[in-house]
């Protein structure tokens, strides 16, 4: 009872060692430390609308959101502020530039049947280390009679009904890495204007979009993966040294089961015929004999009905093996029985249950 009781205790504690190695694997294999960077946009554009000489306008221009008579616009005047801040400091570069886009829109549905770019500036990069904010601000002045001439010709020349729309943008793009956020940062951003063209009146309808951006982007953090990978090792090793040690428990009581059957039946043989049974210290010399091998010892005791002599008995403690013999007449009947044994009769009982 105390050996089941101590194999038991073995086994629940070989079941933990394997929970923590088991734990210790999966911690390494699947964790991951992550660095984040943020970074916020504040994007602006302002306008004003120049106008041409005239009798009825006493101001230059007008401000924004008004309703503009498109003969009188001369140019308009556009104010692009485009800041970016970060919450670490990065390093890489920027690249801008202003473009006007014609579109020559369908008048019914989305889609366009022409579309023309200008570019307005030359790009321009700037390299930048160790920033943790920088601005573009930029000023254009657009000559709305040009763009409204190009598209009339446009409608003119293939007589099609169609809307006009010019948009003036400024294009940013930005490559950037922080100390610690060694991936790329890739922002673009297009500060535009959309201003209708081929109409009488420039309404409220000049629209601004200059959507301002808050991200964050993660990446995952390397510095750590050698302490993950420790981590999955010697939880490997944990594993293995627990499955070795289980199948070593296992394979143990399996042979002291074995052990113990094969001492209750040689016990029970011994009591049974102690009468007839003599216990010898070396096995007797068979060289000169006739030996024949006898299965079981109930064939024995066949032999001992028959000629009447004692069954010497040799006990091997070492492999565990238990030699019944009798000598007579120049014949030797041996039974040899051991741990196998045990095994052969629970396989042959096994296979005669199924």
């Amino acid at each position: 009872m105390k050996k089941r009781l101590k194999i038991t205790v073995k086994l629940t504690l070989i079941s933990l060692v394997f929970l923590v190695g088991l734990v210790l694997l999966l911690y390494g294999l699947l964790s991951k430390d992550y660095i984040d960077i943020r970074y916020v946009e504040n994007n602006k554009v302002n306008y004003k609308v120049y106008l041409k000489d005239n009798n009825y306008f006493e101001t230059e221009y007008l401000g924004e959101n008004r309703t503009y008579i498109a003969s009188l616009i001369d140019y308009i005047d556009i104010d692009y502020n485009y800041v970016i801040t970060y919450d670490k400091l990065v390093s890489g570069n920027y690249r801008y530039y202003i473009k006007a886009t014609i579109l020559a829109n369908k008048p019914e549905g989305e889609g366009y049947y022409w579309r023309k770019d200008f570019q307005l500036t030359e790009p321009k990069k700037v390299n930048i280390k160790d920033l943790q904010s920088y601005a573009v601000v930029e000023n254009i002045k657009v000559d709305y009679d040009k763009y409204n001439q190009i598209l009339n010709s446009f409608k003119k020349e293939y007589s099609m009904q169609t809307d006009g729309e010019l948009i003036i943008s400024l294009v940013v793009e930005s490559t950037t890495t922080g100390k610690e956020y060694t991936d790329e940062i890739k922002v673009d951003s297009d500060l535009s204007l959309s201003i209708p063209l081929l109409e009488q009146t420039v309404d409220a309808s000049i629209q601004k979009d200059a959507i301002s951006k808050d991200k964050t982007l993660s990446m995952i953090d390397n510095s750590r993966k050698i302490f993950y990978y420790i981590c999955s090792l010697i939880g490997v090793v944990i594993i293995v040294i627990a499955l070795i040690e289980f199948i070593n428990t296992i394979v143990y009581n399996i042979m002291r089961s074995k052990k113990n059957l094969y001492r209750t039946k040689l016990n029970k043989i011994l009591h049974n015929h102690d009468s007839i049974i003599a216990n010898v210290n070396t096995l007797p010399d068979l060289d000169e004999l006739n030996v024949i091998d006898v299965q079981t010892f109930e064939e024995l005791i066949d032999v001992y009905n028959e000629v009447r002599m004692p069954i010497n008995y040799y006990q091997d403690n070492r492999r565990y093996i238990s030699t019944f013999m009798i000598i007579n007449d120049g014949i030797a009947w041996v039974y040899k029985f051991n741990k196998e044994d045990i095994e052969d009769d629970n396989k042959e009982s096994n296979s005669k249950v199924r």
